[in-house]
């Protein structure tokens, strides 16, 4: 019971240290990503066909390392990896 105590303590604790971790990453962008929606609502689209905001995720993925995938008309993807 105790070696289980202690390895929830672990993985809880080490959640907790991941989640600060990403709080903190978050808290350097805040702006950038407020600015990002500012931008988006500036020009409202209708519908599911909505080019300009597609640019600008397409645009700030490429931006941040990633590698965007238009699957349909309305759909991107990227892959997000961890370290290993």
């Amino acid at each position: 019971m105790i070696f289980f105590a202690q390895s929830l303590f672990s993985v809880l604790f080490y959640t907790l240290f991941l989640m600060s971790d990403i709080l903190q990453q978050a808290q350097t962008i805040k702006q950038e990503i407020i600015d990002i929606r500012r931008q988006i609502h500036q020009n409202p689209e209708v519908g599911e066909v909505l080019p300009n905001t597609k640019k600008i995720v397409i645009e700030k993925l490429k931006e941040y390392g990633y590698e965007p995938k238009e699957i349909c008309e309305s759909c991107i993807v990227a892959l997000i990896q961890g370290e290993d």
